[in-house]
This record gives C-alpha cells, structure tokens and sequence, in this order.
C-alpha cells in the first residue's frame, strides 16, 4: 500500500475547511483519506466581498491622498486645525477627509478580510484603527456644532479621548500582526517602522535648529538635511499606509481574475 500526505482546499461558494490530509493507495485507481487535520476557514470570495474590497481599497488610498494634502498645507504655514467652533479652513476639511475616508476603508477591509489581510489580529487591529478614527471624526464634527470651547462639552471630549485611545491601541495592534504576517504585510510594517524612526530623528534635529534659531552657517544645511529625512519618513509612513489599501485592491482583482471552474 503506497501513502502520501499532502494539502487539500474545500472548493464551492461556501467557506471550506483548508487543512493537512493523509490519503491511503491500495491500488492505483482506488484511494481514501486516513487522516484530517483542519487549520483554518478558507472563504471564497463572493462578487459582493470583491466589490466591497475594492471600496475599501479605494477609500484608504484617497485618504491617503487627502493626508498628503494636509501635511502639505501644514508644512507651509497653513491651518489644519479641526474640532473647533465653526467650519474649519481647507486644511481643516483636508483632515477632515482623512478622518472620513481612513475609518470607511480600514473598516471595509477588516469586514471583508482580504488576502493576504485576513488574519484575525490583523481585522481586529484594522477595525479598531478605524473606531478610533471614526470617533476622532466625530468629536470634529461635534465641535464644529458648537458655540462654545469644544472640551467644555462631553460628548466632544468622551469621543475624541476615546478615538486618540482606539488609535493607538488599533495602530499597535495592526502593525504587531503586519509583522507576523510574511510577505508584503511585514514589508509594509518595516517601511512604517523605518519611517516613523526617520520622522522621528530627522524632525527632533530640525525642530530643535528652528527653536534655538541656529540656521546660519553650518547649521543651514543640517537642517534641510534634518528636514529631506522628516520628509522621507513621513513618506514613508503615508506610503505603507496606502499599501493596505493597494492589498484589498489587488485582492479583488486577483479574485475577479480566477476562474470559477
């Protein structure tokens, strides 16, 4: 009797257990499964999931732009402020847009999970990312109601505390299951890792040049270095970002693109 082990994938509309089997030969034409080991769910995409992963996909990477739009604005003395009374300047409805368009995208891709993003840390990373965004959205949107200091109102404060929580929180856990994803979830973690280290040395230079006013001589050019790295970081960071959004939309085309037999 020959034996041979090997990997088997349920196939239909339905999700399917995908699993190490063990199949038995007693003669070429006859074989039967010994043994089954299931490892997890396989869900085949439906037409709905593939276009849901592409709304989300959409949605992130245009947040994304919006972001590059509000760091640009900002960067050149313009105001991005939110969350205060009135309706807020073009920087303002910028971050406005990022806080909009950032919880509709991550929070699609958590539902949908595509590959390779469907691990369960990385969905719940993803949608609680994008609860706090959306509560961060929501205080600004309260504070713009009001006609008074927003942090004298509590829904206003309750929320945005709550959204700056489910951040970090949401970001932590994102970027820990990035990391023990292979493959191009773990280079998009590294790459905002790597920028938020560069952010981090190049802007504590160059900030602290412009506060003690040493920009002459050789301090000069130390500090448009200081700033090319902020920069570099910052791009990097926005362009691991907008990776999650590249994944959900190469998910859906790939999907689009199998055949269905």
């Amino acid at each position: 009797m020959l034996s041979a082990t090997g990997h088997l994938v349920a196939e239909g509309s339905q999700p399917g257990w995908q699993g190490v089997f063990r199949v038995a030969v007693d003669e070429p034409r006859w074989w039967a499964v010994e043994s089954w080991s299931p490892t997890e769910v396989v869900h085949v995409p439906t037409h709905r999931a593939m276009t849901l992963a592409s709304i989300a996909g959409i949605a992130t990477i245009a947040s994304a732009g919006f972001l590059v739009a509000t760091i640009a604005i900002g960067a050149t003395g313009g105001s991005i402020a939110l969350g205060a009374i009135g309706i807020p300047s073009i920087g303002g409805l910028s971050l406005l847009g990022v806080l909009i368009l950032a919880p509709l995208g991550l929070g699609l891709t958590a539902l949908v999970g595509p590959v390779p993003l469907h691990q369960r840390a990385t969905r719940v990373g993803l949608f609680v990312l994008a609860l706090g965004l959306a509560a961060l959205a929501s205080s600004s949107v309260i504070g713009m109601t009001l006609t008074y200091d927003p942090l004298e109102n509590w829904p206003s404060v309750i929320t945005l505390l709550g959204g700056i929580l489910g951040v970090l929180i949401g970001a932590v856990t994102t970027i820990l299951a990035f990391l023990a994803t292979r493959g191009t979830p773990r280079r998009l973690s590294l790459l905002f890792l790597g920028g938020l280290l560069l952010g981090i040395i190049g802007g504590n230079i160059a900030f602290n040049l412009l506060a003690n006013g040493a920009l002459r001589g050789y301090a000069g050019p130390l500090f448009l270095a200081a700033a090319g790295v902020l920069g570099l970081g910052v791009a990097a960071m926005v362009a691991a970002y907008a990776g999650i959004g590249w994944l959900a939309i190469r998910h859906a085309r790939r999907s689009a693109e199998a055949p269905t037999g």
